[in-house]
């Protein structure tokens, strides 16, 4: 896809005059081996283990 396609893809898409989105600066993503691992981090969800972040910082209320 050509800078001049995707400028008219967005322009169609928003309603937006061509020349609008020109003045926006849009651009493709390049999807090299960095920016692949970085997409897929993204979408992976966000889990926090609460039982394990207790267990590390659980201090014995008496020391033994």
């Amino acid at each position: 896809m050509t800078q001049t396609q995707l400028d008219a893809a967005i322009a169609r898409a928003t309603g937006d005059d061509l020349t609008t989105i020109q003045r926006q600066g849009f651009s493709l993503l390049s999807l090299t081996p960095e920016t692949t691992h970085q997409c897929d981090d993204y979408r992976q969800p966000l889990v926090i283990d609460w039982d394990l972040v207790d267990a590390e910082r659980a201090v014995p209320f008496c020391p033994v």
